[in-house]
């Protein structure tokens, strides 16, 4: 396929991979299965930010364009993927305080599974061989979110090593 084609069908390919899951472990494991391959890593790239929109909007909103990828791209999404912004947008609306206490571990445990499996994309997103000189300064303001928005609002817990996981994982990013 050459490049002109791949650039054209790259919008297509997105919106086709996306539809195939709804369920972000396998959002992950998909992206993660793309070769390793200038074409494959773009293409893992534009994808991974599309099924991080879908994953907070419930659809796809994320067009990707023919042009090279921008780590910018994924900024609007910072804010979104903090722990304590998941967990108001999976837990239920109307519930008990009895029922609160019982499925708050439960919900927590979701709350930081997702986080994780969003920080796996984040990190699909901004994988670089070589990172490109002129994105150096939206790397460093990609650090500053994950830094702000993830990082400062998780709250470390003995019990909950889940959440240590998560932090590891903003730090490998």
């Amino acid at each position: 396929m050459g490049l002109l084609v791949f650039m054209f069908q790259l919008p297509r390919m997105c919106v086709a991979l996306t539809e195939l899951t709804a369920d972000h472990h396998n959002m992950c494991c998909l992206v993660q299965l793309l070769p390793d391959h200038p074409r494959g890593n773009q293409l893992r790239r534009h994808l991974s930010v599309g099924m991080i929109s879908k994953l907070l909007d419930g659809s796809c909103t994320y067009k990707p364009s023919g042009k090279d990828f921008e780590l910018s791209y994924l900024q609007p999404y910072m804010p979104r993927i903090k722990p304590t912004s998941l967990r108001s947008m999976l837990s239920p609306c109307s519930v008990t305080k009895k029922e609160g206490e019982e499925n708050m571990y439960t919900l927590d445990q979701q709350t930081y599974y997702l986080c994780y499996s969003l920080l796996t994309l984040v990190n699909q997103a901004s994988n670089f061989l070589f990172f490109p000189p002129h994105q150096k300064e939206q790397l460093m303001m990609l650090c500053t979110e994950l830094d702000r928005h993830i990082k400062r609002d998780m709250k470390e817990n003995d019990k909950c090593l889940y959440r240590s996981k998560v932090g590891v994982k903003v730090l490998l990013i």
